[in-house]
C-alpha cells in the first residue's frame, strides 16, 4: 500500500467515523430531552403536591459541547 493509499484508506475511515459520531450525537441529544421533559413533569407533579405554584422552562440546544440546555425552575407561593 502507497502512502497515497493509506490517506485515502484513513478518510474513508475517518468519514464513517464521523457518521457514527454524528448518529450517536443524535440519540445523546434526545436522551438529554427526554430526561429534561422527565424532570419538569416529576417538578410540575411534586408541585401540586406541595400545593405551589411552579413553572417549568425546559431547553436542550443540540450540537453544543457541555451543552447549555437552559434548564430553570422557578417555584411561586
Amino acid at each position: 500500500m502507497t502512502s497515497i493509499d493509506t490517506l485515502l484508506a484513513l478518510s474513508t475511515e475517518l468519514a464513517k467515523l464521523g457518521t457514527e459520531l454524528s448518529e450517536v450525537g443524535g440519540k445523546l441529544t434526545q436522551a438529554a430531552a427526554t430526561l429534561q421533559q422527565e424532570a419538569a413533569n416529576i417538578a410540575e407533579e411534586m408541585s401540586r403536591q406541595w400545593g405551589v405554584d411552579v413553572s417549568v422552562n425546559v431547553g436542550v440546544r443540540p450540537g453544543r459541547y457541555g451543552g447549555n440546555g437552559a434548564s430553570e425552575v422557578v417555584v411561586k407561593k
